[in-house]
């Protein structure tokens, strides 16, 4: 057994924690998050590197990691970024890691192509597939607050789906 520690900028802190929050299916990664007082960032641990912050959003400040891919390249969880209408504000938003770079989810699936309905804010992504191209989180689709379900196809397609009031364009509609 290895304790994970903090991170090193949080070490000096009197109120410092961590918390592993998924390892990869090699066993290779750990993900979590690493807090002093109100200060929290997400993390990878490996042996090799020991504990790594992942990156923040632009204009952000924390982060929470909540799962990793089977090889460990691709990490979801929450992040803050400051809210468009208000930015002294800061929003937490559903965000994917890739190779330690952070994205936003919806970002993400308008880059493959994916069309977001109106009024969707993907507030937290919780898992993740093996190959990560596949996650899932609660947000707001379309006007209501669900889970969801959000995809990128290797052929860069994708969609989402969730909750009873269907998805987006390249997605599956329905389910309950």
């Amino acid at each position: 057994m290895q304790g994970l520690g903090v991170l090193d900028e949080h070490k000096a802190s009197v109120y410092k924690s961590s918390r592993a929050a998924g390892v990869s299916g090699d066993g290779k990664v750990v993900v979590g998050t690493s807090r002093a007082g109100d200060a929290y960032k997400a993390f990878t641990w490996t042996q090799a590197a020991g504990l790594q912050a992942l990156g923040l959003l632009a204009g952000g400040d924390a982060s929470q990691a909540n799962a990793v891919n089977s090889d460990g390249s691709v990490v979801v969880g929450v992040a803050n970024r400051p809210y468009a209408p208000v930015p002294t504000i800061k929003q937490l938003v559903a965000v994917r890691w890739k190779d330690g770079t952070a994205q936003y989810v919806g970002d993400w699936l308008t880059a493959a192509g994916v069309t977001l309905g109106a009024d969707t804010t993907f507030s937290e992504a919780v898992a993740v597939n093996a190959s990560g191209n596949v996650l899932i989180g609660r947000g707001l689709i379309n006007g209501r607050t669900q889970n969801y379900l959000a995809r990128v196809d290797t052929d860069g397609t994708g969609g989402t789906s969730g909750g009873t009031s269907g998805g987006t364009s390249g997605g599956t509609s329905g389910g309950t």
